[in-house]
């Protein structure tokens, strides 16, 4: 059985958190889980970055300011080029209707900190296999949802093919 965290290693994740100590968690996480990284501090960042690497996950806090976190992931689900995207809301906003919210507008998953890092990784690993095989590119440059839902993302912009 391979080990556990050989599916994230190389998996590129932004990390969202207007938290620097809360960052800097995360970041030792999941640099020793083998991931690229990387970093934001509101959710306006996410979603520029979304569009410019197109990264295999996101993590992203509720709270912060300028564009909170449900606001980048409306507009991450609204948008061909990164609704595929997962978004993994970690953040203290513990609050049922907060949390049932942020699952209705398209976030894959909520862990409420402080966490558990095992369970981060755990968590991350999951959905990475989930959306494996899910977002793929064709010859002509064309990054397609093969379940369906159409074209993500198309020339100018930069894809990193998936081998």
């Amino acid at each position: 059985m391979p080990p556990l965290n050989t599916a994230l290693a190389g998996a590129h994740l932004p990390v969202v958190d207007d938290q620097p100590d809360q960052l800097r968690l995360l970041i030792d996480v999941l640099r020793n889980a083998g991931c690229r990284i990387s970093v934001g501090f509101d959710g306006s960042q996410a979603y520029q970055r979304a569009l410019a690497i197109s990264p295999d996950l996101i993590l992203m806090d509720v709270r912060m300011p300028r564009m909170d976190g449900f606001a980048a992931c409306r507009l991450l689900a609204a948008d061909p080029r990164t609704s595929a995207i997962p978004v993994i809301f970690l953040t203290v906003a513990g609050d049922l209707d907060e949390r049932l919210n942020g699952l209705e507008i398209g976030a894959v998953d909520y862990v409420l900190k402080p966490f558990d890092a095992a369970e981060v990784l755990a968590r991350i690993r999951v959905h990475l296999m989930r959306a494996g095989g899910k977002r793929e590119v064709q010859d002509d440059g064309f990054a397609v949802d093969t379940t369906g839902n159409g074209v993500l993302v198309a020339p100018p912009f930069s894809i990193c093919r998936r081998d």
